[in-house]
């Protein structure tokens, strides 16, 4: 009777053993002990087999939702965290009419005013490519992602970036904004709300040039314009309607000129050097290949296209 007692005892504890495993697996866990053994094997019948693989299948499945729930949220961070460097929708809103409103201040009042002797179809032609080039520089700038950096490209070199915890390429950086490291980051724009990176450098350069021409181009056709309007504003006498609006958007032109040349101030002498805005803050020249000719066509390309905003070295 004692032994029948002993015997009981036994199975119940591992019954109940067999359970904590099985509730184990079930909730992710650890076994409680290691794999049944043969002789444990040779007791389960069909039944408990059949039990034992469909409880196997049914944890797998929820491992397997689980890993799919948890990749699918990494990426949707990832694709969070990119969007910071992407273009506002507020940006095209605003871009266009800005862009427009510029066309018709130019065409309107200025080429299609023929009180004033001097705007030929020539004239008309080159402004349209000049508006054309800028529009598409701005685009190109705005649209052009970063290049990504492949794990593989980030383990050939030793520098490391803390905040993504990855190791990451020479002249990359981490940029606060876009909470991501960027190749060959030049800077943060706050008006693109984008990087300047190694594909949109030559986009971001030509972007300021373009406007810089422009703004040269219209003071040197509506000069004669703005000095008589300095000269009525002196002597208190009054100007057309038609001086007055090519009086002002020449002003405009000047402001706009002078805004450019102060940002190029700053872009050219590194262009020349092969220098990004970061890299000469650190004194950083030891990309500079003794030639100014060859750094300009490492980001700006060469020929024709080198002034046009298609077609990227970097790429």
């Amino acid at each position: 009777m004692h032994l029948k007692l002993v015997y009981f005892q036994e199975k119940s504890q591992k019954h109940e053993k067999k359970q904590e495993n099985e509730g184990a697996v079930a909730r992710g866990g650890l076994r409680v002990e290691d794999s049944p053994s043969k002789e444990e094997k040779s007791k389960n019948g069909p039944n408990g087999r059949t039990h034992a693989v469909a409880q196997q299948l049914r944890n797998f499945l929820l491992t397997l939702d689980l890993n799919v729930t948890l990749r699918d949220l990494i990426s949707f961070l990832i694709s969070a965290a990119e969007m910071r460097c992407q273009p506002k929708w507020w940006l095209v809103v605003v871009g266009w009419p800005l862009a427009f409103a510029f066309w018709f201040q130019v065409i309107v009042v200025l080429f299609a005013s023929r009180s004033y002797e001097g705007f030929g179809r020539g004239s008309l032609l080159f402004f349209h490519f000049l508006w054309i080039v800028i529009i598409c520089s701005w685009f190109s700038t705005v649209f052009t992602p970063p290049r990504k950096i492949q794990l593989a490209e980030k383990q050939k070199h030793k520098n490391y970036c803390k905040k993504c915890e990855f190791p990451k390429p020479d002249r990359a950086h981490h940029c606060s904004v876009c909470k991501r490291c960027v190749a060959r980051m030049d800077h943060h724009c706050p008006v693109l709300q984008t990087c300047i990176h190694q594909q949109n450098h030559k986009f971001f350069l030509l972007f300021l040039l373009w406007p810089l021409v422009l703004a040269v181009f219209t003071v040197y056709h509506g000069w004669s314009v703005l000095s008589k309007a300095l000269v009525c504003c002196w002597n208190f006498c009054e100007l057309t309607g038609e001086e007055h609006s090519m009086a002002s958007g020449v002003s405009n032109a000047v402001v706009v000129g002078m805004s450019v040349l102060y940002l190029l101030r700053y872009q050219i002498p590194n262009l020349l050097r092969n220098m990004t805005i970061i890299e000469e803050a650190r004194d950083d020249d030891r990309y500079d290949t003794g030639s100014w000719w060859k750094n300009v066509r490492s980001v700006m390309g060469g020929g024709f296209s080198s002034v046009l905003p298609v077609g990227n070295p970097a790429l």
